[in-house]
């Protein structure tokens, strides 16, 4: 920040000083935060594919990877094969509750995709071919079934941002396909309608997530985009732990929107800021009575 930038300070008032120290107007990276088989929480730059651990999940102090991971507001959740799990900003995971998606609880039926669009918190499972609502208290099985989409999920679901009511997943090519590509599809919400936007080339999707305007997918440790006219991935970078190009993340198991709350230092400075305008108001009113 230059001496002109703090001479002006006094005069631009709280939201703008906030702005100057905020570094608003400047290139700002979009983010997506994703996690890995080794029970590792990263966020990683779109832009180049670099990822910056934040934590490893444990449960109970034994490291646990999740199979997907989804902010309902500023929490983390995430999914093993049975549980959701709340973690806290030290990868601490709790136990919520337990799944039980299908009729008979079983390990290998549990939900490997998590969506929360604002009100309600989706999953999918590899294990059944359902939409599911997920509590997240309250309840002993969490997992409610909307309807049977007709597909196994292969490893996300998030907002189908052409439609508020219908959700983006990507799922397990049926044997009439003749590939083993997972398939892009919308769903409904309310009644888990399913239709195929098409191949995505790339056999197994697991994390999905938004930045900007761009949805990207996670596959092994590829960072893809993905044409959600015609459903096709293409690969954009190998996520590389801290830029190092020998560190490559371990299979990417979930992604999720970045929740990015505004650092405390901002409304300091930004309180300061305001003092410091009535200040230099006062002074100046001091100047014209002393003229």
């Amino acid at each position: 920040m230059t001496a002109n930038a703090l001479n002006r300070i006094p005069r631009l008032g709280l939201a703008a000083a906030a702005l100057i120290l905020a570094g608003v107007g400047t290139a700002q990276a979009e983010e997506i935060i994703v996690g890995d088989s080794d029970a590792n929480i990263y966020s990683v730059d779109v832009s180049n594919g670099t990822a910056t651990k934040l934590f490893t999940t444990k449960v109970s102090d034994t490291v646990t990877a999740m199979r997907d991971i989804a902010y309902v507001g500023a929490t983390l959740y995430g999914v093993d094969k049975t549980n959701l799990y709340q973690i806290d900003n030290a990868g601490n995971a709790t136990v919520v509750g337990t799944l039980n998606a299908g009729t008979t609880p079983d390990p290998s039926k549990g939900m490997n995709g998590l969506f929360y669009d604002g009100t309600t918190l989706y999953g999918m499972s590899n294990g059944t071919t359902d939409l599911y609502k997920i509590a997240t208290t309250g309840v002993s099985n969490l997992a409610t079934s909307v309807g049977d989409t007709g597909r196994m999920s292969a490893g996300d679901i998030e907002q189908d941002m052409s439609d508020s009511g219908r959700l983006l997943a990507t799922v397990v090519p049926l044997s009439s396909e003749g590939d083993s590509a997972s398939r892009l599809v919308s769903i409904a919400k309310s009644n888990a309608d399913t239709s195929v936007i098409g191949s995505t080339g790339a056999d197994i999707v697991w994390g999905l997530a938004y930045a900007g305007s761009t949805l990207y997918g996670a596959a092994g440790s590829g960072l893809y985009s993905f044409n959600t006219t015609n459903g096709l991935a293409t690969f954009l970078y190998t996520i590389f732990i801290g830029g190092d190009q020998n560190e490559p993340i371990s299979v990417a198991f979930g992604a999720t929107r970045t929740v990015v709350p505004l650092p405390a230092a901002v409304w300091l400075f930004g309180s300061a800021s305001a003092m410091l305008g009535l200040v230099g108001v006062g002074n100046r009113r001091k100047q014209k009575l002393a003229a």
